[in-house]
């Protein structure tokens, strides 16, 4: 009876993480699925924001075709191309944001908004005569013209310019770094000198001092003896010659 009600428990166990297993792989896959759909709507919000902006660009040129001498800062058409340009642009950044891999499987479409977005554009500004370097009038002009900003992709910010240094409070902390006693240390040095400089001249002195007269005299000594006999033996000599001469 106890072995049949522990392998019923058992059975019971082993049911139970099973359900739970299959619960979570259930809303493993309904997670998937939702992310699925979200990048899926994001995906089509670049869809539909392209071609929104080239739909802009028709209607633009609709706008002035036929007509001499315009403008298109003076054409509101113009301004609804910028601004539709930016929701594209802001459409790729919101798919970088929620799922950067899968931002970059539209790369070819990014490409080709880069390469092709304003060629249209340029198109209209030739048929118009109007240079598309002229200030104020065409592509980077317009933007300045309406007062906008040109919004960039994800992966390629624009660098912004570095902030110009502030001025440093040099003379707070190089006061605090002084020392408030710097001449302690050539002190102790000139005090060294003044100790060793008359020390070794003195001994120097001493000495000769000490050895000068006890050779002087030597020599002196030497020199009064040698020098007045040498003289009176010559002189006793030649008196006795001199008077044996004579004799």
């Amino acid at each position: 009876m106890r072995r049949e009600l522990e392998t019923a428990v058992s059975a019971a166990t082993v049911a139970e993480a099973q359900e739970a297993q299959a619960v979570n792989e259930a809303r493993e896959a309904d997670g998937r699925v939702e992310v699925a759909k979200k990048t899926r709507a994001y995906l089509m919000k670049i869809r539909r924001a392209v071609q929104a902006y080239y739909g802009s660009i028709d209607e633009l040129e609709s706008a002035v075709d036929g007509k001499a001498n315009v403008q298109l800062k003076e054409v509101p058409e113009a301004k609804i191309v910028l601004e539709k340009y930016n929701l594209m642009l802001s459409a790729f950044g919101d798919l970088h944001a929620y799922d950067a891999e899968v931002y970059k499987k539209v790369t070819a479409a990014k490409e080709e908004v880069k390469n092709n977005a304003f060629a249209q554009l340029r198109f209209i500004c030739d048929m118009l005569g109007i240079s598309t370097s002229e200030e104020g009038h065409c592509l980077t002009g317009l933007w300045k013209t309406f007062g906008m900003a040109k919004l960039q992709f994800p992966d390629e910010e624009v660098e912004e310019a570095p902030e110009a240094p502030e001025a440093p409070e040099a003379p707070e902390e190089i006061e605090d770094v002084i020392p408030d006693e710097p001449l302690e240390e050539p002190e102790e040095e000139d005090d060294d000198m003044d100790i060793e400089t008359p020390q070794e001249p003195e001994a120097k002195h001493d000495a000769m001092d000490i050895e000068t007269p006890q050779e002087l005299e030597a020599k002196n000594d030497d020199m009064d003896i040698e020098t007045p006999q040498e003289p009176e033996e010559e002189d006793d000599d030649m008196d006795i010659e001199t008077h044996g001469f004579k004799g």
